[in-house]
């Protein structure tokens, strides 16, 4: 069972990947990325976060700094199947829009 349910591979912690490759090893349980941020902030967490989440959530009691080496990560957007009209649609067709504009510029 994943120990961070609703967090994306880009809001997981580097400490939450090594519990999850680690079986016995206790950590913290968060359901959000605020709560990853307050568990960070508690001591009971280290953190690799992208930049964004740096932003969105700054405070006085957790340091964030860049780590040059990390390896980069691909985001994904998920949706529930069948669902394509409304927000939801036009959500997808945009970000499908834009991710073939950056393929494009990549090759």
């Amino acid at each position: 069972m994943p120990r961070c349910p609703g967090l994306s591979g880009a809001e997981l912690s580097g400490a939450e990947r090594a519990y999850r490759s680690e079986p016995g090893v206790a950590g913290p349980v968060v359901h959000d990325s605020s709560q990853l941020m307050e568990a960070v902030a508690l001591g009971q967490a280290v953190a690799l976060v992208p930049e964004s989440l740096a932003k969105l959530h700054p405070r006085d009691d957790v340091v964030h700094r860049p780590v040059p080496d990390a390896r980069p990560y691909e985001t994904a957007v998920a949706w529930r199947e069948g669902i394509r009209e409304g927000w939801v649609g036009r959500l997808i067709r945009t970000v499908v829009e834009l991710a073939g504009q950056e393929a494009h510029r990549a090759a």
